[in-house]
């Protein structure tokens, strides 16, 4: 999973906890698709439940409306890998063992999400 903003989007902080992370303004996939029960479930186990704004069963719909700074997007790496390297000048990632990051498109800025601070 990747969790993608536009860099217009209003985050204070560059590491946000699941808590912070379940009070953003979530665009999701739809409730039963496997991305969605993935999430679920990875929140679940750590005593957490999201509220999305938004659902669609459709990644870039999804992905244009975060672009747009309506909110912050959880979609499949893969698909969020390709569209960076439509979008980021190199197209490249940076990642850290163990930290799911918030990836701010087009700029490929990344933000740290961590269970506690």
């Amino acid at each position: 999973m990747k969790v993608v903003c536009s860099p217009d989007y209003p985050l204070q902080q560059t590491e946000l906890t699941l808590d912070e992370l379940c009070r953003e303004r979530l665009l999701l996939r739809e409730p039963g698709s496997a991305i969605r029960d993935t999430l679920e479930s990875q929140l679940y186990l750590a005593g957490k439940t999201v509220y999305p704004l938004w659902c669609s069963v459709n990644d870039s719909a999804l992905l244009a409306a975060a672009v747009a700074g309506l909110g912050i997007a959880i979609l499949p790496e893969t698909y969020v890998l390709e569209e960076l390297k439509k979008t980021a000048p190199g197209g490249t990632l940076r990642s850290r063992p163990g930290a799911e990051k918030i990836t701010c498109m087009p700029s490929g800025i990344e933000i740290n999400i961590s269970q506690n601070r």
